[in-house]
């Protein structure tokens, strides 16, 4: 499952870059690609992706978070910047994956 991941991964970078860079694209297709590709991973959202001007964000419904899966991650989105960052709500600390990339 995570080398079709990977593969789908890779493409799914490219068409991000086109619709950040050029505007070329489908917003809501993207964040439900986006949504689908972490949870082939089993990294869970706890909201919708946020997506606008060159960055996306995924709301994790989790506070762990396994190198070896953010090593695939970030294997397949080689062009953008990784800020991972612990937020609290509802007493809980969760984790947030904001991609930003640069053009």
């Amino acid at each position: 499952m995570n080398l079709l991941c990977i593969s789908k991964g890779k493409v799914l970078q490219e068409d991000l870059k086109k619709f950040f860079s050029k505007g070329v694209g489908d917003k809501q297709d993207l964040i439900f690609r986006l949504e689908l590709y972490f949870y082939a991973f089993k990294l869970f959202c706890r909201r919708s992706v946020r997506m606008d001007d060159g960055h996306f964000i995924i709301y994790l419904n989790d506070s762990l978070l396994e190198w070896n899966l953010i090593k695939l991650v970030m294997d397949d989105f080689t062009d953008f910047e990784l800020v991972i960052e612990a937020v609290k709500e509802n007493n809980d600390v969760l984790l947030n994956l904001n991609f930003t990339y640069h053009y």
